[in-house]
């Protein structure tokens, strides 16, 4: 019996040196990795920072070019009434119709359908840049200290059409216009025939005109709202970088106090061990 005793003290002995080397290792490792640890998630954020950085000055840039697009499609939808209204009164003003066919419409679409161009192939960077935030939103989202403060968008757009394709479709549908009119001024003598079928273009075209300045106006919207999100989430990581040490080191510490309560729990099983040891009795 006095044997077994013996044994079971060196076993727990045994315990008690592997749990103190488990303690000391823990603490050494903490306070080793601890500089690391600081200098790789700095890097991180000065990573996220330059990301937002580089998304907020694409976000301002298809901004601009967006409410370029605007102005040029409110300028056609106020053209474009115009001429409805002057078809509408084309019998009593069939004179002010030929001019307005051969001046100052065709050039009002012809810039228009250069502008419309332009903001095509901006609204084909903007989606692109939509989706690119959605997917580093979702990717900081991955981030157990950013996940619960990452800004999410208070609205999305998924529309059947895309603005791009939209405003293609438009810049297209309107390129012929211009010779179509100018045709139709030298045939001003039956025009009485041709005004019902101008006035249905001008609607059809003045119809897809709002449609896409409304969709301009959600895209915009969809840019503010981004614009805000990507200065919050900017805020936030500026400050946890600015916190970073201290909150590192708290860390370090509570876990050494763990760490330094097991080497103190050691002294029992040193205890018991030795008692074990030294004890002859059966």
């Amino acid at each position: 019996m006095t044997f077994f005793r013996r044994l079971l003290g060196v076993l727990v002995l045994f315990a008690g040196v592997i749990g103190l080397a488990i303690s000391l290792a823990g603490i050494a490792g903490i306070w080793t990795l601890r500089p690391h640890a600081i200098s790789t998630l700095s890097g991180t954020i000065d990573t996220l920072t330059v990301s937002i950085d580089t998304t907020t000055k694409a976000l301002v840039a298809a901004d601009q070019t967006l409410a370029n697009a605007e102005a040029s499609v409110t300028a056609l939808n106020g053209v474009l009434d115009a001429a409805s209204r002057s078809v509408n009164d084309a019998r009593p003003a069939i004179e002010s119709v030929n001019d307005l066919l051969t001046g100052t419409f065709p050039a009002a679409v012809e810039a228009a359908a250069s502008s419309l161009d332009t903001a095509e192939s901006a609204a084909q960077s903007l989606e692109g840049t939509i989706k690119s935030l959605d997917s580093f939103r979702a990717l900081l989202g991955n981030f157990p200290l950013l996940s619960a403060f990452v800004p999410t968008s208070r609205q999305s757009y998924n529309p059947d059409t895309p603005l791009a394709e939209s405003l293609g479709n438009l810049s297209g549908s309107i390129e012929n216009i211009p010779a179509t009119f100018m045709d139709l001024s030298t045939n001003m003598n039956k025009a009485d025939q041709n005004l019902d079928r101008v006035k249905n273009s001008l609607d059809t075209m003045k119809n897809s005109v709002s449609e896409i300045s409304r969709d301009i106006s959600v895209y915009k919207g969809l840019i503010s709202d981004s614009q805000k999100s990507m200065s919050d989430l900017k805020v936030l990581l500026t400050g946890i970088q600015a916190n970073l040490d201290r909150t590192i080191t708290i860390i370090a510490v509570v876990l050494t106090l763990i760490f330094v309560w097991l080497l103190m729990a050691q002294v029992i099983f040193f205890r018991q061990g030795w008692e074990l040891i030294r004890n002859d009795g059966v």
